[in-house]
């Protein structure tokens, strides 16, 4: 299964917002962390960004780490890098699929974005493996992806008239995963995006948005968003695969974001 990477999807990434793409708070959160690790080691740190994420690129530019680039289109990368502020970065470009990845002991950072939805889910476990692989001995494998809820969500009309007369955000940071969640498919565990955009104009056909919210819905790209399918694993499994791949749990944080309950940043230690 492949998704339809290249540049059309690179101009489409770009006016994406969070949690579709990382925050300030989030990068924070990976520096501190990042930080600490390069103090135990006391040298320069090799970081690997799964995927093209502009922030990621910034990120390790600034913090002076060896980078390397994993992404399966050179068109994708070579168009998203016109998001990237560093211009004189010039990280090292490895295109392959993340599941396929055969960088032995290669990096001491592995991080990526929402990373496991890209992933076909029969494919997970080979992914997991190879970022384990990829990681040297106490490297640090960090993200922040979506997770199938522990517990039932509200009904979706309670929780679209709480966002109605509470403050206001962008709506698709702050209803992406309640939208997604009532037309998650748990047979095989993923997201419909043409599904979840026909909830969005059924929600606001029935005024249960404000006025203006479809707008921004289809400003961010969801309209003509990803047509594969989206995967959504629970964290019981994911926390239990982990386990047996040998990855240790050593923080699971959060930001001040509005969607960050839903999107827990988990960072792993090989």
């Amino acid at each position: 299964m492949s998704h339809p990477w290249g540049s059309e999807l690179a101009s489409l990434w770009t006016r994406q917002v969070p949690p579709s793409r990382p925050t300030p708070g989030e990068i924070a959160i990976f520096t501190r962390f990042a930080r600490t690790l390069q103090a135990k080691f006391s040298r320069r740190l090799d970081l690997t960004i799964l995927g093209s994420t502009p922030e990621f690129q910034d990120w390790g530019f600034q913090e002076y780490f060896n980078v390397t680039v994993v992404d399966k289109s050179p068109e994708y990368h070579q168009a998203i890098r016109r998001e990237v502020r560093h211009k004189e970065s010039s990280p090292r470009l490895v295109v392959n699929l993340w599941e396929e990845l055969n960088l032995p002991d290669s990096a001491d950072l592995v991080v990526g974005d929402l990373t496991f939805g890209n992933v076909p889910r029969d494919r997970f476990q080979d992914f997991l493996r190879s970022v384990y692989r990829t990681l040297r001995p106490e490297g640090l494998f960090m993200g922040k992806n979506v997770f199938q809820p522990i517990s039932p969500l509200p009904d979706l009309d309670e929780t679209l008239a709480r966002y109605r007369s509470g403050p206001r955000f962008h709506p698709y940071s702050a209803l992406a995963y309640f939208f997604a969640m009532d037309v998650f498919d748990s047979e095989s565990q993923t997201i419909d995006f043409q599904k979840l955009f026909q909830r969005v104009c059924s929600a606001d056909e029935q005024r249960l948005l404000h006025p203006g919210d479809i707008d921004m819905f289809r400003k961010v790209g969801l309209e003509v968003a990803l047509s594969e399918p989206f995967f959504v694993p629970s964290r019981i499994d994911f926390e239990e695969l982990i386990a047996k791949l040998g990855f240790s749990v050593i923080a699971i944080e959060h930001t001040d974001d509005v969607f960050t309950e839903y999107y827990p940043l988990y960072i792993l230690e090989k």
